[in-house]
């Protein structure tokens, strides 16, 4: 008992210089790390420039999978499914495919949408704040992205019009897109390449910013170019009389998207006009000769 009694009251001191030693360890703002956290709170010092310091690759991909496993209809998730299937094989870029670009069209409030109360989003949304010096919040998602709210909206709007749709069953209820419509985006693309209609303006505005790798939102015309404006031309079947382009003119690749396809086409219509005519003659001389 004498020699317990020694030893605990020699070991006390040295118990508390490591406790103390722990809570220096603990509270010394010495590593980058930790250093870097309170980039959180105020994003625009510059020790905050790379958020690879104190936001990891690894810590992105952990975000989007957290967001995506659980808000699956969000746009941003749509191409983060396609990007972790298929990717590159399915015929979306990489860029679009890249840990910030995907979380910035996950969670931005500009193409997300009302993501602020998203646990997954939290980080993000606090480093890329006006006057953020992290340089991976310049990284752009999808420039246009269609986003969740517009989609679901949208994907509502065109099965009212056409419910026959073979996509309308995927999306039966925008009010709950949890079980009821859980890939708006998707839905909304496959619609609108199947037959193009008044309600896919906004889809249309999108896959003529992303000409190439984005074919599977904007199909093989993404990459297609027509007309000097080198746009990409989506032919409609509006089921009454209207005005406009982007209709189809006898072929599939006959599609006049611009003023000047456009002319040509009424020149083409009108010559075949004044042919056809010449041609019936010429198939009657042909009659009586042979």
């Amino acid at each position: 008992p004498e020699n317990m009694a020694c030893t605990s009251s020699s070991g006390l001191p040295m118990a508390r210089g490591a406790l103390a030693l722990v809570l220096m360890v603990a509270l010394c703002d010495c590593s980058p790390a930790l250093r870097a956290s309170s980039c959180f709170t105020d994003p625009s010092q510059s020790s905050c420039e790379n958020a690879d310091n104190f936001y990891t690759t690894t810590n992105v991909n952990q975000d989007l999978l957290a967001v995506c496993s659980t808000y699956t209809w969000l746009s941003g998730c749509s191409i983060w499914k396609q990007c972790n299937t298929l990717g590159i094989a399915s015929g979306i870029s990489t860029s679009y495919c890249a840990p910030w670009s995907l979380l910035n069209s996950t969670c931005s409030i500009a193409l997300g949408g009302n993501t602020a109360a998203i646990p997954g989003c939290r980080s993000y949304l606090s480093l890329c704040v006006s006057g953020s010096s992290v340089k991976q919040c310049a990284t752009e998602g999808v420039q246009g992205l269609v986003t969740t709210d517009v989609a679901l909206n949208d994907v509502r709007l065109l099965c009212e019009e056409m419910p026959d749709m073979v996509q309308c069953p995927e999306c039966t209820d925008i009010t709950n897109p949890a079980t009821a419509c859980p890939d708006p985006f998707m839905t909304l693309s496959g619609i609108c390449l199947s037959m193009w209609m008044s309600n896919c303006d906004h889809w249309e505005a999108m896959c003529r910013i992303h000409q190439t790798g984005f074919r599977p939102f904007c199909g093989e015309n993404s990459g297609s170019t027509g007309g000097a404006s080198s746009t990409v031309c989506y032919g409609s079947m509006i089921m009454y009389f209207h005005q406009g382009y982007n209709d189809f003119v006898l072929f599939k690749g006959w599609v006049p998207c611009t003023a000047g396809w456009y002319a040509f086409t009424l020149i083409g219509i009108a010559l075949t006009t004044a042919l056809l005519p010449l041609l019936r003659g010429f198939r009657h001389q042909c009659y009586h000769l042979y």
